[in-house]
């Protein structure tokens, strides 16, 4: 079964040097690192941290648009461990120095809104409807256990922080609801770049603990979503978005275990290699973006070799001249960085 994506036109085919935002699931994460170490453009992955809803991704992209920095009061600080974090962020931000959490949130709050004034492209990715909205979260979450019920609730958080269950109201998001969340991307992405192309998609990461039916029902909602904002008519008769089946190609080509991890829900390392090679087919000139991606992974390879004889005038060599064309890389390409595949070549020089 092969799984053909919507044909892009020529003029809109991606190509080296177009700057890559990825948003929303793990998924999306994996496939944009894999973007990342390709070379073949500047990415930004998640800013926010790992998102699965259409809510969040929504909310966070708004206020990225406005420039509108977080603010103390917009913190908790939780029960058990002490830390501050943000309902809209991932526990990566969490700091017991409520200072240094706010810095890093505003920091990269920043930093998308600069990358997203020059991106050609963005990716959203959705992994669930369901949602948890908090009841009365503010500041004031040192006792987690009970809301306040004189704040206003908190609608599809981020994430949950493992705070108590009382805190949040889980629900399935409407296919209509989702829709709208999608179109508010849009709308924030093109107000700070009209030019930007937009691809929704939905991981084919199960959320087993739903069971198989709510996950199913979850997808399907989500799958409705995406076409249906694709669909809605654009500013100026262009289209909002378009969809990218990685839902599709790993449930429908990818059907054999080996493509999954010990879990048997997540996708294995080969399948998101796969997945990413369909989408460098479907949406990148590959004659452009294809000998600099070449170049680039024969640098990352030689960087994890490990040689027989590694004071040989043979592979010392071979060190500086992988050294010269990652200086020659990053040179032409200046979004390239092979701090670490130097660290490699040059311990690989040294006698064990």
């Amino acid at each position: 079964t092969v799984v053909p994506p919507p044909p892009r036109p020529n003029p809109d085919l991606l190509r080296r040097g177009d700057p890559l935002f990825f948003i929303g699931s793990c998924f999306s994460d994996n496939v944009g690192g894999r973007a990342e170490s390709s070379g073949v453009g500047p990415v930004l992955r998640n800013p926010f941290g790992v998102q699965y809803n259409s809510a969040s991704i929504a909310r966070c992209l708004k206020r990225v648009a406005a420039g509108e920095e977080y603010r103390p009061e917009e913190l908790g600080r939780h029960p058990e461990t002490g830390e501050a974090f943000s309902l809209d962020h991932h526990s990566r931000y969490n700091d017991v120095d409520e200072r240094r959490c706010l810095e890093r949130i505003n920091g990269d709050l920043r930093r998308a809104r600069e990358f997203l004034g020059g991106c050609a492209q963005a990716y959203v990715t959705l992994g669930s409807a369901f949602v948890f909205d908090a009841v009365g979260l503010a500041g004031s979450v040192a006792t987690a256990t009970s809301p306040p019920s004189d704040l206003s609730p908190i609608r599809a958080v981020a994430n949950c922080h493992k705070l108590h269950p009382r805190v949040f109201e889980r629900r399935l998001q409407s296919a209509d609801e989702a829709r709208d969340d999608l179109l508010s991307c849009v709308s924030s992405l093109r107000s700070l770049n009209p030019n930007v192309r937009v691809s929704f998609t939905v991981s084919p990461v199960r959320h087993w603990k739903d069971g198989p039916v709510e996950n199913g029902r979850s997808k399907a909602h989500l799958i409705a979503a995406c076409h249906a904002a694709v669909d809605a008519p654009g500013s100026g008769g262009r289209a909002a978005a378009d969809y990218f089946p990685s839902y599709e190609i790993v449930m429908d080509e990818l059907r054999d275990y080996r493509f999954y991890e010990r879990d048997m829900l997540h996708p294995s390392a080969d399948a998101c290699d796969y997945v990413w090679e369909r989408l460098l087919d479907a949406q990148f000139e590959r004659g452009d973006v294809d000998p600099v991606m070449g170049r680039v992974e024969a640098v990352r390879r030689a960087a994890v070799h490990r040689p027989f004889r590694p004071e040989s005038e043979k592979h010392q060599a071979f060190v500086m001249r992988q050294l010269n064309e990652a200086d020659k890389l990053e040179r032409e390409f200046p979004w390239m960085d092979f701090t670490e595949e130097r660290r490699c070549l040059k311990n690989s020089s040294r006698p064990l």
